[in-house]
Protein backbone atom coordinates (compact mmCIF):
# COMPACT_ATOMS: atom_id res chain seq x y z
CA UNK A 1 0.00 0.00 0.00
CA UNK A 2 1.47 3.53 -0.75
CA UNK A 3 0.49 5.92 1.68
CA UNK A 4 0.27 9.60 0.78
CA UNK A 5 0.26 12.23 3.70
CA UNK A 6 -1.72 15.71 2.07
CA UNK A 7 0.06 18.80 4.37
CA UNK A 8 0.68 22.34 4.30
CA UNK A 9 -1.11 25.81 5.52
CA UNK A 10 -4.49 26.37 6.37
CA UNK A 11 -6.91 26.91 3.27
CA UNK A 12 -4.10 25.64 0.73
CA UNK A 13 -6.68 22.77 -0.66
CA UNK A 14 -5.20 20.03 1.38
CA UNK A 15 -9.00 18.39 1.93
CA UNK A 16 -9.71 18.68 -1.87
CA UNK A 17 -6.97 17.38 -2.80
CA UNK A 18 -7.31 14.07 -0.81
CA UNK A 19 -10.67 13.77 -2.17
CA UNK A 20 -10.00 14.07 -5.72
CA UNK A 21 -6.95 12.01 -5.18
CA UNK A 22 -8.96 9.07 -3.87
CA UNK A 23 -11.53 9.52 -6.27
CA UNK A 24 -8.89 9.10 -9.25
CA UNK A 25 -6.43 6.59 -7.83
CA UNK A 26 -9.27 4.56 -5.23
CA UNK A 27 -8.22 3.36 -1.82
CA UNK A 28 -9.22 5.37 1.14
CA UNK A 29 -8.93 8.15 3.07
CA UNK A 30 -8.46 9.21 6.74
CA UNK A 31 -10.11 12.82 6.77
CA UNK A 32 -9.12 15.67 9.02
CA UNK A 33 -10.16 15.02 11.54
CA UNK A 34 -9.55 17.99 13.25
CA UNK A 35 -12.08 20.18 12.12
CA UNK A 36 -14.29 17.56 13.80
CA UNK A 37 -12.90 17.57 17.06
CA UNK A 38 -12.45 21.51 17.46
CA UNK A 39 -16.24 21.98 16.21
CA UNK A 40 -17.35 19.93 19.23
CA UNK A 41 -15.10 21.29 22.06
CA UNK A 42 -17.16 23.42 24.09
CA UNK A 43 -14.14 25.40 25.36
CA UNK A 44 -11.06 27.13 23.77
CA UNK A 45 -8.49 24.39 22.29
CA UNK A 46 -5.03 23.60 24.37
CA UNK A 47 -2.20 21.21 23.01
CA UNK A 48 -3.59 18.48 25.28
CA UNK A 49 -6.43 18.91 22.40
CA UNK A 50 -3.86 18.27 19.41
CA UNK A 51 -2.72 14.87 21.38
CA UNK A 52 -6.77 14.05 21.31
CA UNK A 53 -6.66 15.06 17.25
CA UNK A 54 -3.58 12.99 16.80
CA UNK A 55 -5.02 9.80 18.69
CA UNK A 56 -8.65 10.55 16.46
CA UNK A 57 -6.20 10.36 13.37
CA UNK A 58 -4.55 7.16 14.11
CA UNK A 59 -7.61 5.33 15.18
CA UNK A 60 -9.34 6.59 11.62
CA UNK A 61 -6.04 4.98 9.98
CA UNK A 62 -6.06 1.62 11.37
CA UNK A 63 -10.20 1.34 11.21
CA UNK A 64 -9.57 1.79 7.15
CA UNK A 65 -6.66 -0.12 6.98
CA UNK A 66 -8.72 -2.86 8.60
CA UNK A 67 -12.07 -2.81 6.66
CA UNK A 68 -9.46 -1.98 3.47
CA UNK A 69 -6.77 -4.24 3.47
CA UNK A 70 -6.01 -4.92 0.13
CA UNK A 71 -6.30 -1.40 -0.81
CA UNK A 72 -3.27 0.12 -3.00
CA UNK A 73 -3.84 3.91 -1.74
CA UNK A 74 -4.35 5.55 1.62
CA UNK A 75 -4.60 9.16 1.73
CA UNK A 76 -3.92 11.32 4.93
CA UNK A 77 -5.56 15.00 5.07
CA UNK A 78 -4.10 17.25 7.24
CA UNK A 79 -1.73 14.83 9.05
CA UNK A 80 1.56 14.63 11.32
CA UNK A 81 3.11 17.57 10.16
CA UNK A 82 0.50 19.55 10.35
CA UNK A 83 -0.21 19.07 14.18
CA UNK A 84 3.67 19.89 14.66
CA UNK A 85 3.22 23.18 13.09
CA UNK A 86 0.08 24.04 14.18
CA UNK A 87 1.39 23.35 17.71
CA UNK A 88 4.84 24.93 17.17
CA UNK A 89 2.55 28.27 16.52
CA UNK A 90 0.45 28.42 18.48
CA UNK A 91 1.77 26.88 21.93
CA UNK A 92 5.40 27.45 21.34
CA UNK A 93 6.51 23.77 21.35
CA UNK A 94 5.81 20.53 20.12
CA UNK A 95 4.55 18.21 22.53
CA UNK A 96 6.38 14.87 22.38
CA UNK A 97 3.53 12.69 21.75
CA UNK A 98 3.37 14.67 18.69
CA UNK A 99 6.36 13.17 17.48
CA UNK A 100 5.56 9.57 18.30
CA UNK A 101 2.43 9.90 16.42
CA UNK A 102 4.61 10.38 13.45
CA UNK A 103 6.99 7.37 13.90
CA UNK A 104 4.18 5.00 14.05
CA UNK A 105 2.68 5.39 10.62
CA UNK A 106 4.96 4.94 7.74
CA UNK A 107 4.59 8.02 5.29
CA UNK A 108 5.50 7.16 2.10
CA UNK A 109 5.02 10.57 0.44
CA UNK A 110 4.34 13.92 1.46
CA UNK A 111 2.43 16.24 -0.96
CA UNK A 112 3.07 19.51 0.26
CA UNK A 113 0.03 22.12 -0.67
CA UNK A 114 1.42 25.52 -1.97
CA UNK A 115 -1.00 28.39 -0.50
CA UNK A 116 -1.98 29.49 -3.84
CA UNK A 117 -5.61 28.81 -3.79
CA UNK A 118 -7.80 32.01 -2.44
CA UNK A 119 -7.83 32.57 1.36
CA UNK A 120 -11.76 31.19 2.34
CA UNK A 121 -13.23 32.58 5.84
CA UNK A 122 -13.77 29.56 8.23
CA UNK A 123 -14.21 29.95 12.25
CA UNK A 124 -11.98 27.40 12.44
CA UNK A 125 -8.72 29.24 10.60
CA UNK A 126 -6.43 31.70 12.41
CA UNK A 127 -3.73 33.07 9.76
CA UNK A 128 -4.73 34.28 6.60
CA UNK A 129 -1.56 36.77 6.31
CA UNK A 130 0.81 33.87 7.43
CA UNK A 131 0.26 31.33 4.87
CA UNK A 132 3.74 31.88 2.89
CA UNK A 133 5.49 31.90 6.28
CA UNK A 134 4.17 28.39 7.45
CA UNK A 135 4.43 27.32 3.81
CA UNK A 136 8.45 27.76 4.60
CA UNK A 137 7.68 26.21 8.10
CA UNK A 138 6.58 22.81 6.22
CA UNK A 139 9.17 22.91 3.93
CA UNK A 140 12.24 23.65 6.62
CA UNK A 141 10.34 20.25 8.56
CA UNK A 142 10.37 18.21 5.72
CA UNK A 143 13.96 19.07 4.61
CA UNK A 144 15.17 18.63 8.16
CA UNK A 145 13.32 15.12 8.68
CA UNK A 146 14.22 14.07 5.24
CA UNK A 147 11.12 12.42 4.13
CA UNK A 148 10.05 12.31 0.47
CA UNK A 149 7.73 15.12 -0.47
CA UNK A 150 6.58 17.29 -3.53
CA UNK A 151 5.02 20.72 -3.65
CA UNK A 152 1.63 20.71 -5.34
CA UNK A 153 0.91 23.71 -6.74
CA UNK A 154 -2.05 25.51 -9.40
CA UNK A 155 -6.04 25.84 -9.07
CA UNK A 156 -8.94 22.79 -10.01
CA UNK A 157 -7.61 20.14 -12.38
CA UNK A 158 -4.14 21.55 -13.06
CA UNK A 159 -3.32 21.30 -8.94
CA UNK A 160 -4.90 17.39 -9.00
CA UNK A 161 -2.54 16.66 -12.31
CA UNK A 162 0.33 18.41 -10.61
CA UNK A 163 0.29 15.79 -7.32
CA UNK A 164 -0.67 13.03 -9.38
CA UNK A 165 2.65 13.68 -11.60
CA UNK A 166 4.37 14.01 -8.22
CA UNK A 167 3.12 10.65 -7.28
CA UNK A 168 4.20 9.17 -10.86
CA UNK A 169 6.87 6.75 -9.85
CA UNK A 170 4.30 5.28 -6.88
CA UNK A 171 1.41 5.18 -9.97
CA UNK A 172 4.02 3.41 -11.92
CA UNK A 173 4.73 0.70 -9.44
CA UNK A 174 1.06 0.32 -8.15
CA UNK A 175 0.12 -1.21 -11.90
Amino acid sequence: MNTIAITGPECAGKSQLTADLQATLGGWTVSEYARTYLQNLPRTYRVTDLLAIAAGQEKSYYSNRSQFPNASWAFLDTWDYVLEIWSEVRFDLVHPQLLDFRNRIAVDHYLLCAPDLPWEADPLREHPESRKDLFSRYQSALDRDGVSYSVVEGMGSSRNQSALNALQSLISKAH
